[in-house]
């Protein structure tokens, strides 16, 4: 099953990260944010989203530090595989995807990446530190070290990366439900693909430090094409 070691993270801790992302992410961090904001007088998109991701990475990382200490071992060569193979189905996702999507369905980008495009030219060294390593972190902490090994435990890594891949990709696509704008639901084809990319780094190097380094070279490399 993978190269994994042997999995560190208990039910509480497991529960404990799903309620810190779920419940206190998305729903109790961003007022904090934006309340130590208003006190403040600061009006600053980019940065209410900085903040929001540090803080929801300091907590899963706190609740579940132990699979970061375990599997902080890797193989330098699996890595180097899992990002080289990563990085070229991620493009190949995106472009063929992303171009179905275009075609058939007339849409040009879905509402993340529009909310990404406004904030990523305020301040380029700030939005490389939210998406290139705090998004990473709290995101594959999520989906592939709880949620994906979860599943993994007891089936084929095929269902876990689709169970996982599943809300990764809806979490992506959540923005654009509570705006009204449904067409959009089909993105999550391309999140997911991307969600079972992450998933299979995960599998290949053993570490959630493979899906973490591979998701932020990704969208690192996704700014700087995005800026030519």
């Amino acid at each position: 099953m993978g190269k994994y070691k042997e999995y560190v993270l208990g039910q509480k801790r497991r529960i404990g990260v799903l309620i810190a992302y779920f419940i206190l992410w998305l729903f109790i961090i961003p007022i904090i944010v934006l309340g130590f904001m208003n006190l403040f007088n600061v009006e600053d998109k980019l940065l209410y989203v900085f903040f929001d991701y540090l803080l929801g990475s300091i907590l899963v990382v706190a609740i579940a530090f132990p699979l970061f200490k375990k599997e902080a071992d890797i193989n330098f060569i699996d890595l180097i595989k899992a990002i080289a193979t990563g990085i070229g189905l991620l493009l190949l996702a995106n472009i063929i995807i992303g171009n179905f999507i275009g075609i058939l369905f007339s849409l040009e980008t879905s509402e993340n990446q529009n909310q990404i495009m406004q904030i990523q030219r305020m301040n380029p060294y700030i939005y490389l530190i939210t998406v290139g390593v705090l998004a990473p972190i709290l995101e594959e902490t999520v989906f592939r070290g709880v949620i994906f090994r979860m599943v993994r435990e007891k089936s084929s890594f095929f269902k876990a990366a689709l169970i996982s891949s599943f809300f990764f990709g809806f979490i992506h696509v959540m923005d654009s439900i509570f705006i009204g704008k449904f067409m959009d639901l089909i993105y999550i084809f391309l999140y997911g693909a991307m969600g079972i990319v992450f998933a299979k780094a995960y599998e290949d190097t053993g570490s959630i430090y493979g899906c973490i380094i591979l998701h932020g070279l990704y969208n690192t490399l996704a700014f700087v094409l995005s800026t030519m």
